[in-house]
């Protein structure tokens, strides 16, 4: 016997194919919700604040530079030479840099800048000993950067740069030859650039 499903036994099957269609649609929908949520929440959480700098050749960047000589401006702004106005000195700079000629950059830079200070308070810098009346030697016992990292994942990032200029002086009268005067001067400048959730930032300050 030979059994042909009715109209009804038809509809019914559909609407039951339906319904399990639907229910797998469903189900993908969600599975395809999944993926989309985990690919944001990795791009989000595997953000980075990366400071990108370009400099010279020597490869410093704008805030190491910054803070270099905002520490030197103040050990500067420190020396009082107004008591040998009128008088002759010899300047020698001395850093523990590598130099390949006769002075390195940052001693270069540093003999400029106490050279303008001697001037403004009427001292002459002559380029000779021979010539002088004075010897102003100035030791860098420290002309750098520290960088400091601070990171609480996924939440807060900071970099602090901190410009260090540490100097011994040592004042000498060539005439008499002896000692005259030492004295040192130590300065600290920073840079703070901060992040909240590594994309909200810098927030900026300097200290």
């Amino acid at each position: 016997m030979v059994y042909y499903p009715s109209q009804d036994d038809v509809a019914g099957g559909i609407a039951l194919m339906g319904i399990f269609h639907k229910g797998k649609r469903i189900v993908h929908l969600k599975e395809a919700v999944s993926p989309v949520l985990a690919v944001f929440l990795l791009l989000f959480l595997s953000a980075c604040a990366t400071e990108r700098y370009q400099g010279p050749v020597s490869g410093i960047s704008a805030n190491a530079q910054l803070t270099q000589t905002l520490a030197l401006g103040k050990v500067v702004d420190r020396l009082d030479f107004s008591g040998y106005s009128g008088k002759k000195v010899f300047l020698e700079v001395v850093t523990l840099t590598e130099r390949l000629t006769e002075r390195s950059p940052e001693e270069a830079f540093i003999h400029s800048w106490l050279t303008e200070k001697l001037f403004d308070q009427g001292v002459r810098v002559v380029d000779t000993e021979a010539d002088a009346d004075l010897r102003l030697t100035a030791r860098a016992r420290a002309f750098g950067v520290d960088r400091i990292r601070r990171d609480l994942p996924f939440i807060y990032y900071a970099e602090v740069t901190r410009g260090l200029a540490d100097f011994h002086f040592a004042l000498y009268d060539l005439k008499e030859e002896r000692l005259l005067a030492t004295f040192d001067r130590f300065e600290r400048v920073s840079v703070r650039e901060s992040f909240w959730f590594y994309i909200i930032g810098p927030n900026r300050t300097v200290d």
